[in-house]
């Protein structure tokens, strides 16, 4: 999706283990919603790592079919609940190249992360879902900044400030790894202001 972050700028993809496991569709999911029940939100498509290969364009091919079926109304989640159903109806063609991964979060949803973030910090200022980990990358799905937060289907001003405040915080954040390279840091989560002193 195009409404994520990245998050932790140190973070390296465990892809040789990837590879060695012929993970060729790797993405946030649960297998037990994933596959015993077919629950739509048993995976999260906002962020995924996808091969290039004859079984990826395969799926992407059935996810198009499945757009176009007579199925599509009752898919939930859109590309998601497409992805889902697959999985749960077709696991002999699928399952054996997905990963479902949960060894790091790999879309942490931003509410869950607002206010988490201590600038230059390793660590989360406290545990979200369990876990001081940063998060790989924060997705800020619903999280409409040029309408607004959606509050149960209304859209608001305050929805608009928590949203930006947590982007904000969340990009300088990520941007102050990298400029801690430069011998260069930001002054405070919130404040794009930027001084010489990395550490």
């Amino acid at each position: 999706d195009d409404d994520v972050l990245f998050s932790d700028m140190s973070f390296r993809f465990p892809l040789d283990q990837y590879e060695a496991q012929e993970a060729w569709l790797v993405l946030w999911g649960d297998e037990r919603m994933t596959y015993e029940l077919g629950d739509s939100e048993g995976v999260n498509t906002g962020t995924m790592l996808l091969r290039v290969c004859d079984w990826s364009r395969a799926l992407l091919e059935a996810m198009t079919r499945l757009a176009s079926s007579s199925l599509r109304p009752v898919l939930t989640n859109h590309d998601q609940g497409g992805l889902v159903h697959l999985l749960h109806t077709a696991p002999e063609l699928w399952r054996r190249h997905t990963r479902l991964e949960r060894d790091y979060t790999m879309n942490g949803h931003w509410p869950s992360y607002t206010g988490a973030f201590t600038l230059g910090a390793a660590t989360l200022r406290s545990p979200v879902w369990g876990s001081s980990a940063l998060p790989v990358i924060v997705h800020y799905s619903g999280c409409q900044m040029c309408r607004g937060h959606s509050f149960n289907g209304t859209w608001t001003d305050r929805g608009v400030a928590e949203c930006v405040a947590a982007f904000t915080a969340n990009y300088i954040f990520a941007d102050d790894q990298s400029l801690r390279r430069l011998g260069l840091r930001h002054t405070r989560l919130g404040m794009p202001g930027v001084r010489r002193g990395g550490g």
